[in-house]
């Protein structure tokens, strides 16, 4: 081969001196693939911790009996019909909330002295 005005060869370069290079090329490729691979696994890691919360989720409700979901369902009732009658509750277990610990006779006459000043 001729040699050019620079002193380097004319014609088709040398193989050893783009190897560098494409192996550049090469490893950038790889780690694009992995950049990916590593995103999706992210993707379904996430998906995976979502499902098992629900799982985990649904399994506590499941367990909760009968009694215990009436109750709470029967004091979260009790607590909006307070607060929609203009009655904040006082201890939020609901236990004073509608005078269950007072006596009958005071719990009669206060809910007598209630319903006067809501009605007015």
């Amino acid at each position: 081969m001729a040699r050019g005005a620079n002193g380097m060869q004319s014609g088709k370069p040398e193989d050893g001196h783009l190897d560098p290079y494409y192996r550049l090329i090469e490893l950038q490729k790889q780690m694009i693939d992995l950049i990916q691979q590593n995103a999706n696994a992210k993707r379904e890691c996430a998906a995976l911790r979502e499902q098992l919360a629900r799982e985990v989720e649904a399994l506590a409700r499941s367990r909760r009996s009968l009694p215990n979901r009436l109750r709470e369902s029967a004091a979260g009732l009790v607590k909006r019909l307070f607060r929609r009658n203009g009655h904040e509750p006082q201890n939020a277990r609901g236990a004073s909330v509608a005078g269950w610990s007072q006596p009958l006779v005071e719990r009669n006459s206060s809910a007598t002295v209630q319903r006067a000043s809501v009605n007015s």
